[in-house]
């Protein structure tokens, strides 16, 4: 595996255009890179990994990596001088430009120059090392395409020794007499054994075991991983315990005091806290334990902390009582044998199949020496494989022979020697990840795509084909997906792993190691920013690639040393404080292709990063205090996402957004009033994905809505219509609280507005009858007329084709688009402070999985869903929430809802419908609600009922007595307010 596979493509792709005829190359000077180049990948792709290991290889790839590099550079920066020229004509003017020009060093290459750097790569091309290397390429004979998918195995119901977790969970977890200590210490039951083991898939069981769930008030995951950040750890607490909004305290003594508080008052009695990968190996780190133990203590009495751990060396340090240590061991030969065939047996193979395979399967799950990742990771990359001779062939590997040392296992090498060539890039390539960190999956495609590491496959779009490659991995239980937000991780074994293959190319940078000694690494990471502090440190960095910075301690960037690495492909960082923008000298990174900024405190971008030309991605997201982008922002041709989702203080779009026809994702436009761009903008652009429209109050007439050609966008899969200023929005807030509130404030009558305009009440307190008046003359948004609104939604119909999810906030009109019945592959629907709007007919959407409707003041459904009976109307319907509505009645059957949450609606007072498969039913702020479905109708399939607030039902369960209370007998109930929880 060589990640210079790409970058020579991209070498041969730049000698067979322009650049050849401009400094007078041979035609042959192209033919002959292209010839040898598919030597160097067929002798790369079939290199054992004994070989790599030997140390003439090493020498001749490392000449051949830095070789590569530098003509890629050079052949880029040329490239790049010729679209800064057209950018100079087409702006019309030299000077500015020369002054941008000049301020790059080495941007104008010779003729001499480029041929220096040619002879230097053919020098290492033509090496006599090569021809002793290994040629011949067998075709892999017996797999199936990497690109088929299978079922992954649920985790969950893989026992082996945790078969009795029940006993584990009522002998240890439950039993607060077990490691009781006089200090009177919350109790920490830990589990530890090797990397790879099983210990975080035992806790996961232990949190999702039924007797867990009904015994505490609160369960809280956190991943620690290596660094145990106190900040981020009791951040993480906080934000779980206290669900309904987000916390932004940053220093610590600050945290501490608000979670030692939260457990004072918080309404529970008892928490489980499981911390994830836990290392304590010097006094410092067991400091900050004690610092939060300390904290927990505030309610040590039921409570319980879990932690997972490697090594026996930290629980012995954090003193954790005998009875409460579990050493987790390898499985059995039995179970390792079961575990690996679950995963490497395709679940269409016949038995007969099975049989043939069955002793090589032994041999193979026996050399996993029992550890699971081991066994799921390699029966993964088994299942591609249908032949006894495939088979043979992994048996046979030299792999095996190969010692095991800190980070490589030779099983998990197998698997990824099973890898296409491509996949094995892609794998590499995540070596940047910290240990523990999760990324969206759509961050790590587009890395990929920009690093050229997904080949192309005719017309196939690169994301599709990213997200192929992407799904590979996870089915190869080579990445782990988290919940169903599309974020990844990886185990800390494949973190070794990944390091491992890409060797001294990768540089991480931490806190423990904070001095850079390793000559010009490729790719860098790092956790702190201190890293750049000696001018001899950029030096070093002259071949980076890639710099990734997790600014998890939101320290300042020193982005003027950054900018001296000119020849940077990617740059991640996240979490920029204290920096209201880049400098300009952000155009010295001129081969620049991604640059992202998500959640920094950035107001604006300098002028000056319209001169990188070769930039195609650009990561805004939740840049809070964004106010605008640059006005050039039109000349960045090669743009192809520009993320500005959650920036809601922008006012509008830059002027010219028609002008990137490349852009094909944009998650959110804004559109202007007096100034910036128009929604005609959008129209020949081919957005793909998600596209929100913000501001549409702005949009003149129908006309103007029809220009975006919305019915056009064949690739939108969730589009969100928004007429309100997002920026005055506000987290949902607690009726209560605003009532205890405003009912002890005497406000000054001149700033009445300022007091009510949020006010998020349920019963009006006295003194507001007083101000109604005075509150209906004051809008949020300029007034507008509800014939304006239903003109320009009409204008908006988005293309059927692929669309999911569709919302539609603060819209003003009373009647809902006729269009909205055709969205027949609608999953997900939501209605944001639609108070005027008469909702279409929804139940016949064949699709429909999710309906949210919040702050509608008319009639929440349509006669036509009210008056039809029968199971034809919502025939997936599963999920249902219904916030601050006027709802008296429901539709009579709702076949297949399993969660439903009412919230705020005072004229509801039953629940007359069947939902033979209701699961979750939550009510809150509902005074009025009095009955449940009864008979037919019954709730047999209950598990949790939540009340809050008071209402004829919440006393009759606190009862447990009449026929209300009869029919929820069987499930969990819940009961909030009062300031008290209740668990019945």
């Amino acid at each position: 595996m060589s990640f210079v596979q790409p970058i020579l493509n991209a070498i041969a792709g730049s000698l067979a255009g322009e650049i050849a005829k401009k400094y007078g190359l041979l035609e042959g000077d192209a033919t002959s890179l292209q010839t040898k180049k598919s030597t160097i990948e067929m002798i790369l792709a079939n290199l054992d990994e004994k070989k790599r290991q030997d140390e003439n290889f090493k020498e001749w790839h490392n000449r051949l990596v830095y070789a590569t590099l530098e003509a890629d550079n050079v052949l880029d920066a040329i490239l790049t001088e010729e679209l800064l020229q057209k950018l100079s004509i087409e702006k019309g003017f030299i000077d500015a430009l020369g002054h941008y020009v000049s301020a790059a060093p080495g941007l104008i290459y010779t003729k001499l120059d480029v041929q220096r750097v040619l002879n230097q790569l053919n020098d290492v091309l033509n090496d006599k090392l090569v021809a002793m290397l290994p040629q011949s390429q067998d075709p892999k004979i017996g797999e199936k395409s990497s690109n088929e998918t299978d079922s992954t195995v649920d985790l969950s119901t893989i026992h082996g020794r945790f078969s009795d977790v029940t006993t584990l969970v009522n002998q240890k977890i439950l039993n607060k007499h077990i490691g009781r200590r006089d200090t009177g210490d919350v109790r920490v039951f830990a589990i530890w054994g090797m990397g790879g083991v099983g210990k975080t898939t035992l806790a996961q069981q232990i949190n999702k075991h039924n007797s867990v769930v009904d015994y505490f008030d609160k369960r809280v995951w956190v991943d620690v991983s290596r660094n145990f950040n106190l900040t981020t750890i009791i951040k993480t607490i906080i934000e779980k315990i206290d669900m309904e909004r987000k916390c932004t305290l940053e220093r610590l003594d600050a945290l501490m005091t608000h979670l030692e508080d939260l457990l004072i008052r918080k309404e529970f009695k008892k928490f489980l806290i499981i911390l994830d990968d836990v290392w304590v190996d010097e006094p410092s780190v067991l400091m900050k334990w004690n610092r939060l133990r300390m904290i927990l203590n505030k309610k040590s009495e039921e409570s319980i902390v879990l932690l997972t751990t490697r090594n026996k060396s930290t629980i012995d340090m954090m003193d954790i009582h005998p009875e409460l240590r579990l050493n987790v061991e390898c499985l059995s030969v039995d179970d390792g044998r079961s575990l690996f065939k679950k995963f490497a047996y395709p679940h269409e193979m016949e038995e007969k199949d099975k049989r043939k395979l069955e002793p090589m399967a032994n041999e193979i799950a026996d050399r996993c020496k029992g550890l699971p990742i081991a066994l799921t990771t390699l029966g993964s990359s088994m299942k591609t494989k249908t032949t006894p001779g495939a088979w043979q062939t992994v048996l046979e590997s030299k792999i095996w022979d190969m010692p095991e040392r800190e980070g490589f296992l030779p099983s998990l090498m197998i698997s990824f020697d099973n890898l296409s060539k491509h996949l094995k890039l892609c794998f590499a390539f995540c070596c940047f990840l910290p240990y523990g960190h999760k990324m969206y999956e759509d961050t790590l495609i587009e890395l990929w795509i920009v690093n050229e590491l997904i080949p192309p496959r005719g017309k196939v779009d690169l994301y599709k084909l990213g997200k192929e490659a992407y799904m590979s991995l996870v089915q190869r239980s080579l990445f782990q997906r988290e919940g169903d937000k599309g974020s990844w991780s990886m185990h800390d074994l494949m973190h070794d792993l990944a390091r491992h293959v890409m060797g001294h190319f990768y540089l991480d940078v931490g806190p423990k190691k904070m001095e850079i000694t390793q000559n010009e690494p490729i790719h860098l990471s790092s956790s702190c920013v201190e890293f750049l502090s000696k001018d001899k440190d950029v030096e070093k960095l002259r071949s980076l690639r890639s710099l990734f910075i997790f600014n998890d301690n939101r320290e300042k960037v020193k982005f003027e040393q950054i900018t001296d690495i000119v020849h940077l492909r990617v740059l991640y960082v996240e979490q920029v404080p204290a920096m209201k923008t880049l400098p300009e000298s952000i155009f010295k990174l001129k081969h620049l292709r991604y640059l992202n900024l998500r959640r920094s405190n950035i107001d604006s971008l300098p002028d000056s990063i319209m001169y990188l030309q070769n930039l195609q991605v650009l990561i805004l997201a939740w840049c809070l205090n964004l106010l605008k982008l640059p006005d050039g922002l039109r000349y960045m041709r090669k743009l192809q996402y520009l993320d500005t989702e959650g920036c809601y203080k922008l006012e509008y779009m830059p002027v010219g957004m028609k002008q990137l026809a490349g852009l094909r994702r944009l998650p959110y436009f804004v559109v202007g009033k007096e100034k910036g761009a128009r929604l005609e903008e959008l129209g020949d652009l081919n957005i793909n994905g998600s596209l929100t429209l913000g501001r549409l109050y702005n949009v003149k007439d129908s006309a103007e809505a029809k220009s975006a050609k919305l019915s056009a966008k064949t690739n939108l899969t969730s589009l969100t219509l928004d007429y309100c200023h997002n920026n005055d929005r506000e987290p949902q807030r607690l009726a209560e609280h605003d009532e205890t509130v405003l009912e002890g404030m005497e406000p000054n009558s001149d700033r009445l507005e300022e007091l009510v305009e949020r006010y998020n009440g349920r019963i009006s307190p006295n003194l507001i009858s007083s101000i109604l008046n005075h509150f209906q003359m004051y809008d949020r948004e300029p007034p507008r007329l509800a014939e304006h609104d239903e003109k320009v939604l009409e204008g908006m119909e988005p293309n059927s084709d692929r669309l999911e999810k569709l919302k539609l906030a603060s819209y003003n009109g009373k009647i809902a688009p006729k269009w909205m019945v055709n969205l027949t592959n609608l999953v997900t629907i939501r209605f944001y402070d639609c108070q005027n709007c008469l909702l279409p007919p929804l139940g016949r959407l064949p699709n429909l999985e999710n309906l949210h409707i919040t702050r509608m003041h008319t009639k929440v459904f349509h006669d036509d869903d009210l008056k039809v009976t029968g199971s034809l109307l919502f025939p997936r319907l599963q999920k249902m929430s219904i916030w601050d509505c006027w709802l008296r009645s429901f539709p009579s059957n709702f076949p297949e809802l399993e969660t439903l949450s009412i919230y705020g609606c005072h004229s509801l007072t039953s629940l007359c419908c069947n939902v033979p498969k209701l699961k979750k039913l939550s009510i809150r702020y509902c005074e009025s609600f009095k009955s449940l479905p009864r008979g037919r109708y019954s709730l047999k399939e209950l598990t949790d009922l939540d009340i809050w607030g008071d209402c004829p039902l919440k006393r009759e369960c606190e009862n447990k007595a009449g026929d209300e209370y009869s029919k929820i007998s069987h499930a969990k109930v819940r009961i909030t307010g009062g300031g008290n929880i209740i668990s019945l």
